[in-house]
This record gives structure tokens, C-alpha cells and sequence, in this order.
């Protein structure tokens, strides 16, 4: 018979804690983590049941720059490998076969598991990536910022190593005020999905994913953090800040009896009357259950609650955590859950290279195509950022403010660059190449300072345009 468990972790309780779904059972723990929101994704097992078993899970540290992976067989921890920076989201497809990681610079990497071969990093957005979310058919994956953007990126163009090394996004969902707090994907191919965004301006936004169109704007009371769409995708389940659970029915009947959606615009949304109250904080996570008759939410107070979705009525409150709770997960009961001997043989084993934290791909034929004189170092074009940006979301990418010429020095970090330019130094010790090498480094670490200073009044403005359009709601309140 299949059964569920639920998954907790914290982000200052170093146990992730293990549990029967439906009784409440301990069943065990994994030790040494501590993530935060957004940073921990299941691993699927290659054979044995697809992906409708978990082979390991996976963490991002929030206290340096480092990954943790568990077997299920075993509580301790089976590897941990180095980052090229903490990771503020971490998603795995659901094929197991890529990783993605979202960075506080508002960079993106992504990784072969199979491999650990960082296949493509690049600037996603201008400010820490929240959250990360792969479609149902893994042909897109989705990233919401700090800058109030989602971008949706297809898969296919951003690891094809043919294409261009400027990663522009498929299209950019761009309408909140505030940071993105979470994202949910609708079931179903990518030409045919929905995209559910929450942000800290209390709405919630749902996007038609191929095309980016906005098709429905939900307010709500207080800022929403943590988002579940029930298996029909027929609700919408929203966590606030303030510990309450709402439910949004995206379809009602109307007097003649005919099914009709929400209608395009900005709705309240036909919230129902009762709402889940049980939470004290913020709720940090949701998930349902396989068939969608429970709730599972995670919550600062340090609590997770499994609820009946239908009835709004709390069935099971687990206490163990003694810190906040950020990410709960339901996933089926791994047949290998705390079997020692199955972690080493059998076809629940694991076996996880290290990512690499640096881009290779495509450095040794740059450097057989391009001498030391071939590089070019200029400064990317500036965005022209107004205060009106918090009025009108104009999405400038980040990846389109890089020339063609630019693209290979401020793509990859700086000192990745000074770095190739060094081993084409090795080739050929003559004093010319030596002094050409010093001087593109010396030009290198200049660029650098004048980089952090754009991205330093970059912040700045964003800051004074959240702090206007902060003042005028209060105003327009008063």
C-alpha cells in the first residue's frame, strides 16, 4: 500500500524531521540543516517507479555556500559540496536530470545531476532570486526576484550550448510592486499552463504561461507568502503573514448553472467565508497531499499543521520543530526510508557528483578561436531607471544591458576572465603577453569597482521607488 510522509525543515533547527502523513508517526530525521525558504527540492528516483519516488533530498544552506544531499536510507548526511555563492532557491526538475539554483546576486545556475556540470549561469535578476519553479513538462522553469519580476525560461535554449551565451528570458510576467514571495505552475504542457504569482503587495497574479498574458489579479487582506493550487487547479490556497490560510475558488457556478472562471481584471476573488486559522506567524510553505484531501503548512511559529481541505478543519498539529518552520513537502513513502542497506546497492542508491562551480563550457575553444588582444572589456549599458518604476514595470532584463562584445567578460564573474586570460599567458611566456596580461587585469579589477557602483545606485533607486509608492498607498488610504 502507498503511503505519504511529510518532510519539515528549518531554517535555524539543524533536524529535518520525518513523518507519516496521515497518523502523525515519527519515522525519523536527517541532520545537519539549516535552509530557508525555497531552498530545498526532492530528487527522483531514475527507475523504480519514476518520479513518483524520491531517491534524495537536497538543501541549500543559508549559512554559507554549500549544498547538503541525504539518501532516504540514511539520517546522516551523505554529501555536501561547495556553491559558487549561497543560494537564496533551489529547484530540481522533475525528471531529476537538472538543478537550478538561484543566488543572491540574482544570478542563476544550472546543473546536470548526472554530471555535476554547471551547464549555464547568467544575470536572471537584479536583485536575490525567491523562488525557483519548474513546469509540469520541465520545458520552462520559472524564477521570481526581489525585483517584483517572474521571468519564465525555456529549458531547451537556456542549456543548449550552441545557442548564444545571452540567456533572455521566454517572456517576463511583470505587474507586482514588491518582492515575489512565491510562485505555483499549473499541471499540464507548458503551451497550456498557468502561472500563480504572490508577492508582499498583498495580491496574487495569475499569468498564461506561454504567451505572459495577465489573466487575473486576487487582493488580499495581508501579504501573501506561500501559495498551493489543489490538484483540479479549481482553488487557490494562500498562506499570509499574519498565520491565516485562504482559499480562492478561481471557477463558480453561476445562476443557470454554468461553470465560469474568473473574470480578467482585478477581483477580490471569491474568497470563501472560512479561512484555515491555526497559525500564529507567517506561513512559510504549503502542499497537498496526492489527492488533494489534505493541506500540509509550514509556518514561523514553529509548527506544521496537516488540515482537511474541504472542511477547513486542522487534523494533526506537529510540534517537534523549536524554530521556525520554512519548507514543508508530501511526497510517497520511499521503499528504502531509513534501510541502511539500500543506500550502498539496489536501484534506490545514489550516487551524486559534486557540482562544479564554475562554467566550463565553451572555455577551451574561446581560447583556441581568441588570443590575449581579442579580449574586450566595456562597461554594459545602463538601464535608465526612473522612480516611475513602481508605477509603470517596464522589465529591462538584465541579460539584454551586455553588448555582443561584452558578453563573454561580464557573463561569467571577473575572475573567471583573468583567469583565461592567465592560461593564455601559460601558452607563450614572452614579456609581451606578460605585460598585456597585467594590464588586462589591473583594467579587470577597475571594471569590477565600476560594475559594483552601477549596481549600488541601481539598488538605490529601487529602494526610493518602493518607499514613494510605499508612502502614496498609505496616503491614498488616509
Amino acid at each position: 500500500m502507498l503511503a505519504e510522509i511529510a518532510v519539515t525543515a528549518s531554517s535555524t533547527d539543524n533536524l529535518v524531521h520525518i513523518w507519516d502523513l496521515r497518523s502523525g508517526a515519527v519515522l525519523g530525521s536527517l541532520k545537519g540543516n539549516k535552509s530557508n525558504q525555497r531552498c530545498t527540492t526532492l530528487l527522483p528516483v531514475g527507475g523504480a517507479g519514476g518520479s513518483l519516488y524520491s531517491s534524495s533530498f537536497l538543501t541549500a544552506q543559508n549559512d554559507r555556500a554549500l549544498v547538503h544531499v541525504w539518501n532516504w536510507a540514511k539520517g546522516q548526511l551523505q554529501v555536501k559540496f561547495g556553491l559558487p555563492e549561497k543560494l537564496s532557491s533551489l529547484c530540481a526538475s522533475h525528471s531529476g536530470m537538472y538543478c537550478v539554483g538561484g543566488g543572491q546576486s540574482g544570478r542563476v545556475y544550472v546543473w546536470q545531476m548526472n554530471t555535476g556540470k554547471l551547464l549555464r549561469m547568467f544575470d536572471a535578476h537584479y536583485k536575490a532570486v525567491r523562488v525557483i519553479r519548474f513546469t509540469a513538462d520541465d520545458a520552462a522553469f520559472v524564477t521570481g526576484g526581489e525585483d517584483s519580476v517572474a521571468n519564465v525560461w525555456r529549458l531547451a535554449e537556456v542549456i543548449d550550448p550552441q545557442l548564444d551565451n545571452v540567456v533572455s528570458p521566454h517572456c517576463s510576467l511583470s505587474g507586482h510592486a514588491l518582492p515575489l514571495t512565491d510562485i505555483a505552475c499549473g499541471i499540464g504542457l507548458f503551451g497550456n499552463t498557468r502561472i500563480v504569482t504572490s508577492s508582499a503587495d498583498r495580491t496574487c497574479k495569475i499569468w498564461e504561461a506561454s504567451s505572459g498574458d495577465l489573466l487575473n489579479t486576487i487582493v488580499f487582506p495581508k501579504s501573501i507568502s506561500s501559495l498551493a493550487l489543489d490538484p483540479t487547479e479549481t482553488r487557490l490556497y494562500s498562506g499570509s503573514s499574519d498565520g491565516l490560510i485562504y482559499c480562492t475558488n478561481l471557477y463558480h457556478q453561476s445562476s443557470d448553472g454554468q461553470t465560469h472562471g474568473m473574470t480578467q481584471g482585478v477581483d477580490a476573488g471569491e474568497t470563501d467565508p472560512g479561512v484555515f486559522t491555526g497559525h500564529t506567524q507567517n506561513v512559510t510553505s504549503l502542499c497537498f497531499s496526492f489527492d488533494g484531501s489534505l493541506l500540509l503548512s509550514g509556518s514561523e511559529d514553529g509548527t506544521a499543521i496537516v488540515w482537511d481541505a474541504a472542511s477547513k478543519q486542522s487534523l494533526r498539529t506537529f510540534t517537534t520543530h523549536k524554530a521556525p518552520v520554512s519548507s514543508v513537502n508530501v511526497l510517497l513513502k520511499p521503499p528504502h526510508l531509513m534501510d541502511a542497506g539500500a543506500a550502498s546497492s539496489g536501484p534506490y542508491a545514489t550516487h551524486i557528483r559534486p557540482w562544479q562551480r564554475h562554467s566550463t563550457a565553451g572555455t577551451d575553444d574561446m581560447m583556441q578561436q581568441q588570443t590575449v588582444e581579442d579580449f574586450s572589456w566595456r562597461m554594459p549599458a545602463t538601464s535608465g531607471v526612473s522612480s516611475d518604476i513602481a508605477l509603470e514595470r517596464t522589465t529591462v532584463h538584465p541579460s539584454s544591458l551586455s553588448t555582443p562584445s561584452s558578453t563573454s567578460a561580464f557573463l561569467c564573474s571577473v575572475d573567471q576572465q583573468v583567469r583565461q586570460i592567465h592560461r593564455a599567458a601559460a601558452q607563450d611566456n614572452n614579456s609581451n603577453n606578460s605585460s598585456q596580461s597585467s594590464q588586462f587585469q589591473d583594467t579587470a579589477e577597475m571594471l569590477a569597482q565600476r560594475n559594483s557602483k552601477v549596481l549600488e545606485a541601481n539598488n538605490g533607486l529601487y529602494q526610493a521607488a518602493v518607499t514613494q509608492l510605499i508612502r502614496d498607498v498609505k496616503q491614498d488610504h488616509d
